[in-house]
């Protein structure tokens, strides 16, 4: 069935009127996108000068900031805030193991000196500060060059004197026992940090590590 001649008639008288509608149109968005076109691009402009006007004055409150901490804080001490979530000595160092040796507890310091006390320098203390060294830290135990000459005579003698054994009342008045506790106040006076391994062999009491753990760490040293 084809298409009425009627019909085909109206399509032809009107096609012209149809093209005529579409070019004005066409006419009409062209002529709008030419006014709207440089309104977009000037707020487009707009935009990015305020984005650069915004980054300047954040930049500028930062440095601001930043000039009010310096002159708050004074010398030295803005480094200081910078580095205060370092990891410290004893953060590292608490519950830390080094050859079977535990760490029972930790006395922060104020340098990067550490010290190790604890019962039995062969069992416990010498193996555990040979494990620091190991690691690079710079690490004192009382013994060797802490001890003196005549300190070490005197006790050798003392012990020759009293069968092997010096008597208890006898240890405090010695000079090995008063070098012990001058360098354990050496530890808190010069802010070392101190590691205390305890008595891992369980053995007994000893008046040179109870009097360490007095003077380092206060009254009754637990």
């Amino acid at each position: 069935m084809g298409i009425p001649p009627q019909v085909i008639e109206i399509i032809e008288e009107g096609g012209p009127v149809i093209e005529e509608e579409a070019a004005s149109a066409w006419e009409a968005m062209v002529t709008e996108w030419a006014v709207l076109a440089p309104k977009v691009e000037a707020a487009g402009e707009a935009i990015e000068t305020e984005g650069e006007e915004i980054a300047a004055e954040v930049e500028a409150e930062g440095e601001t900031i930043l000039n009010e901490i310096e002159e708050g804080l004074g010398e030295g001490e803005v480094d200081a805030v910078t580095t205060e979530c370092e990891p410290t000595a004893a953060s590292v160092l608490e519950n830390s193991e080094f050859n079977g040796v535990e760490a029972d507890r930790v006395l922060a310091g104020s340098s990067d000196r550490i010290a190790v006390i604890g019962r039995s320098m062969s069992d416990a203390v010498e193996p555990y500060a040979e494990g620091l060294q190991e690691e690079g830290y710079n690490v004192e135990t009382f013994s060797n060059s802490q001890i003196s000459r005549s300190a070490q005579d005197e006790w050798e003698s003392l012990k020759e004197l009293y069968g092997g054994r010096i008597p208890e009342d006898v240890i405090p008045e010695t000079q090995m026992f008063q070098e012990n506790e001058a360098w354990a106040q050496k530890l808190v006076d010069e802010g070392y940090t101190v590691v205390d391994v305890d008595n891992p062999g369980e053995q007994g009491a000893s008046q040179f590590y109870e009097m360490e753990k007095t003077t380092i760490f206060g009254s009754g040293g637990e």
